[in-house]
């Protein structure tokens, strides 16, 4: 949930995020001032992690194996201990806030202790800290474009700040069970596109972070789930969680017609090792290789014909990296346009016009 505070730190309006896993059941401000008044600090300031202490019923939306959705509630309860870690979470962000915000005189500096903060995130609190930095800044930065704006530091110690940080993310997904290897090249090259760039910033690390928090846990797959790799786009495949839709009904169109079929087909090489090399023909000739565990492991995306996969984590890589589709807003592969989608499958120019929609007559080239 997102939430507004006025002056005095009351919430004023609360929005349920529909895009992550549990929306909250009770949307009753006044309730939630209510329920606050007993664990303000004295700050007068409600964060997301204090509402997160509160046991509180969740609607869960959960997808089975083979794609179903199921609701379901559980309730999640915080003990006295938890919530005094919670709040030292959020002292480690607040710190290095300051850290980040401090001046000497007039002219901005960086705090002495930065450093020794930065290293107290661990795999277990990194997601809190990640939360209440942002809750410090009132969502206009992330702690990653933070540390990547302290000039006062040279590119490596900052770059080795944001390593830490990265790497014990990663941790706390393999704990979670959420797959993150697929990511660990991405943001390897793109450290060492940001050691040398004339201008560094955290715009792609911040795709990459945000691709951690949105994603759920691997599903439990069996053989009959999936089927092996090819080079070929032969085989049936279901949407999974992802909302990428737009990129496999393109997926399946493009695969139905001769000249598609043998685009995509010669986009897509399985290697002796079972890894798969795909092409993508739009992307300026961009090529990636996934080894086998990752095709495997990357269970957010696509079941059945993994030759669809090797696809759609292709593209995801791309945006990842470039984030030059319809906008430089998208992090992954939720939500697009086909139009992209063949564009950046077959590296041809899409002549065809579409309907904007069905109440509308207007028509975008």
């Amino acid at each position: 949930m997102n939430f507004k505070y006025d002056n005095m730190g009351k919430i004023t309006k609360s929005t349920i995020n529909a895009g992550q896993k549990w929306d909250s059941k009770n949307n009753n401000n006044e309730h939630f001032n209510n329920i606050f008044k007993d664990l303000d600090d004295g700050d007068n300031v409600v964060s997301q992690l204090e509402l997160d202490t509160y046991n509180r019923i969740y609607k869960s939306r959960d997808f089975d194996k083979d794609g179903k959705l199921h609701y379901y509630e559980a309730t999640k309860t915080y003990t006295k201990e938890e919530l005094q870690q919670l709040k030292s979470n959020v002292k480690i962000a607040g710190d290095i806030y300051k850290d980040i915000n401090k001046k000497n005189f007039i002219f901005p500096t960086t705090g002495k202790d930065f450093e020794k903060h930065i290293k107290e995130i661990n795999a277990d609190n990194v997601s809190d800290v990640l939360e209440a930095y942002k809750d410090k800044t009132n969502d206009k930065e992330s702690l990653f474009t933070g540390i990547m704006g302290e000039r006062n530091l040279n590119i490596n110690t900052r770059l080795d700040c944001i390593k830490h940080v990265f790497t014990e993310l990663q941790e706390n997904c393999q704990k979670k069970g959420v797959y993150s290897g697929d990511l660990t090249q991405s943001f390897e090259k793109e450290l060492e596109k940001q050691r040398t760039s004339q201008n560094p910033n955290a715009k792609n690390i911040d795709r990459m972070v945000e691709q951690l928090l949105t994603r759920t846990p691997e599903r439990t797959e069996t053989d009959k789930d999936n089927i092996a790799p090819n080079g070929k786009i032969d085989g049936d495949f279901k949407q999974g969680p992802m909302n990428d839709c737009w990129l496999l009904s393109s997926i399946k169109a493009i695969s139905e017609t001769p000249k598609g079929s043998e685009i995509l087909n010669n986009s897509i090489n399985v290697n002796d090792d079972g890894s798969v090399t795909v092409n993508l023909k739009g992307g300026g000739g961009r090529t990636y290789t996934y080894s086998k565990e990752e095709l495997s492991r990357n269970s957010h995306l696509s079941t059945g014909d993994l030759d669809v996969r090797a696809l759609e984590m292709a593209v995801n890589t791309f945006v990842t990296e470039e984030g030059s589709l319809s906008s430089n807003k998208e992090v992954d592969i939720n939500y697009n346009n086909p139009y992209y989608a063949y564009q950046l499958l077959t590296g041809k120019t899409v002549d065809h016009f579409f309907p904007l929609g069905s109440s509308s007559d207007k028509l975008f080239h």
